[in-house]
This record gives structure tokens, sequence and C-alpha cells, in this order.
């Protein structure tokens, strides 16, 4: 494993560790993708995000950033794996020949990579994972099973994360 996916690794597991303990597993996502999404948002204004939870390569923090928003949706079964897996491929896409998709126009996006490809199809793989778990727990306790619909359209961003 490269460096840099060694750094992206160890940021996830701190994330994991340090941020909505006692909360579920899909809320903890859901903190941490939002916390994320406004730090690299410029929008962190009365909220402190310790230096070990950061990179200060920008590509390593938008392959985190992916990995968790992935992660989220697909463990929250907002999106099927393959659906997140067709948006992550779309935004890279996107992202090299345009429109332009920044949510802060004063900021813009990081050039697409392989790298965070590899780790948005990561977090969504882990994402699936985590609601595999969680639908056989559901079962074993004669509760619905959560199932993600075919497919939906990418999230707006507007007010996001806030």
């Amino acid at each position: 494993m490269s460096k840099k996916n060694m750094i992206v690794k160890t940021l996830v597991d701190k994330w994991l560790i340090k941020k909505g303990n006692g909360l579920t597993l899909v809320k903890r996502l859901e903190v941490i993708k939002k916390e994320l999404y406004l730090y690299r948002n410029g929008r962190t204004a009365g909220r402190t995000i310790t230096r070990d939870l950061l990179s200060d390569d920008e590509e390593v923090m938008a392959a985190l950033e992916h990995y968790f928003f992935a992660r989220y949706h697909v463990a929250a079964a907002n999106y099927s794996l393959n659906n997140m897996k067709v948006m992550i491929l779309s935004y890279q896409l996107i992202k090299e020949h345009g429109p332009d998709v920044r949510h802060n126009k004063n900021i813009p996006t990081t050039p697409p990579s392989t790298f965070q490809k590899f780790w948005g199809e990561r977090g969504a793989d882990a994402g699936h994972r985590d609601l595999t778990a969680r639908n056989l727990v559901n079962k074993s306790k004669g509760r619905p099973i959560e199932e993600p619909p075919l497919f939906r359209l990418p999230p707006t961003f507007t007010n996001y994360g806030t």
C-alpha cells in the first residue's frame, strides 16, 4: 500500500475512533461526513477538528471526504452500492470535463484522480458491508430489511452539512 493510501487508512480509523462515540455507526458516519464537508468547504466556524484528523495534502483530504460520503450513503441505504459507484465515476468525469461542480465558489475542487475514485469506491464497499451486517441483525430480530432505491439522482448539496 502506498504512503498516501496508508495516510488515508490511518485517518479513516482515527475519525471513526474520535467522532460520534455513543452513536450508531450510521449516525457516526453522518457526523463525520458532515464535518469533513464543512471543513473542506471553509465552513468550520465554531467547530474544532484536531490536527491529528487532518492532512496538509488536499488530495488526501478529498479522498477522506469521498470515503465517508460514500460509506455513509450506502450504509444508510440512501444509495445502492452500484448507484454510488456510478456517481463516484461520474463525479470524476465531471471534474475533468465540466461543468464546474464546486460547492464553494471560492474553493476549487481537487483535480480528478484514480486515488480519490479508489477511496470513494472503498467507502461504498465498506458502507455496503455495514448495511449487510445491520440487515442480518434486523432479520434475526424480526425487523424490516433496509433496502436502498434501485437508482437515485445525486444530492443537490443545497444547505448540505448544516
